[in-house]
């Protein structure tokens, strides 16, 4: 029980901690303050406030190291706080804006990985699914001899076998509806499409029938 009250207390203290840095932050008209606060809650893990004061000076320090600092660190933020797609942008605009930053290469595997991070079940809307095959194929079309590689033809054939199962079960409903022409037409499909697929026997035999 003595644990537990403890462990309250402290989980209050830091907090009170944190929104008294914040606040003295939002209220600060010193550049070079907000961002040395933005950062300590950011390396807290306080990616949110970290964000919204970053937010606030980064037209102030355009040009100078300390913006590309801040574009990183919001994008790493956002991608913490699982804001996937928001993340994916940010990244690759940091490969765009400081193509020569020693971050540049990881940046740019970080968009890519955050749309991936972004891709639904199979059962839903697959529209980020293709953007993450696009933007990893990009990534590897970027940097060939990246580190990295290996892990984004991983994702992309994941990603890909999603997609195959989400074309079958499709066909499959055509099938179970009795709408069968438009069943052998969609299988057929789903064939030519990913012809090294797991489900290409089964999809020929639904054809077929």
């Amino acid at each position: 029980m003595f644990k537990k009250l403890s462990l309250v207390v402290l989980i209050g203290a830091s907090l009170v901690s944190c929104n008294k840095t914040y606040n003295k932050a939002m209220k600060s008209t010193d550049k070079d303050e907000i961002f040395t606060l933005a950062t300590q809650l950011y390396q807290d893990g306080k990616y949110d406030l970290a964000n919204e004061l970053y937010e606030k000076i980064s037209t102030s320090f355009v040009g100078t190291e300390k913006s590309a600092d801040i574009a990183y660190n919001m994008a790493q933020g956002n991608f913490n706080e699982k804001s996937f797609r928001l993340a994916g942008h940010q990244f690759k605009s940091f490969a765009g804006a400081y193509p020569i930053d020693s971050r540049a290469e990881e940046a740019l595997f970080k968009s890519a990985f955050s749309y991936y991070k972004d891709s639904p079940k199979y059962d839903l809307d697959q529209t980020s699914t293709y953007t993450a095959i696009s933007e990893l194929q990009g990534f590897i079309n970027s940097y060939p001899e990246s580190a990295h590689v290996a892990e984004a033809n991983n994702y992309i054939t994941e990603l890909r076998q999603k997609l195959e199962l989400k074309s079958f079960e499709i066909s499959k409903v055509y099938y179970k509806t009795m709408k069968y022409k438009a069943a052998g037409v969609s299988f057929d499909n789903m064939v030519d499409e990913y012809p090294d697929s797991k489900f290409r026997e089964e999809a020929m035999m639904y054809s077929l029938r």
